[in-house]
């Protein structure tokens, strides 16, 4: 019987590092000293996991504040309105069709988690 183990992003993050930190041969860092760097590492990543959790509660507590589909249906309203030949068009436009498509998908939790994941990119670049 086979068995699954379930492995989150910083679980895997924290296996690769610690596989390149140990097969780096030109590393200075040996015994004490690298067993303390890796412990460092391992808290550097743990704490940057915390600040990602933290900023997905604080953009989902915003969120709940926000009529999301309401503002967005607002937006549409707006454009057919001024533009109502285009609105409904085969025409193809980027940003016509951006705008004329957009839903809210999923719950909260999702969009809370697809902007933290933004917003983590930009302050974690790699």
């Amino acid at each position: 019987m086979k068995k699954i183990i379930k492995l989150t992003e910083s679980d895997i993050e924290k296996i690769v590092k610690r596989v390149i930190k140990e097969s780096d041969d030109d590393s200075d860092l040996e015994g004490e000293e690298l067993a303390n760097f890796i412990e460092a590492d391992d808290y550097a990543l743990e704490l940057k996991d915390n600040l990602t959790e933290e900023i997905e509660f604080l953009v989902k507590d915003l969120l709940v504040n926000i009529d999301l589909e309401n503002l967005i249906e607002s937006y549409q309203y707006k454009f057919k309105e001024r533009y109502p030949k285009y609105a409904n068009t085969e025409i193809v436009n980027y940003y016509i069709d951006t705008l004329m498509g957009l839903k809210v998908k999923g719950g909260l939790d999702d969009i809370a988690s697809m902007m933290t994941t933004s917003l983590m990119d930009e302050i974690y670049p790699e």
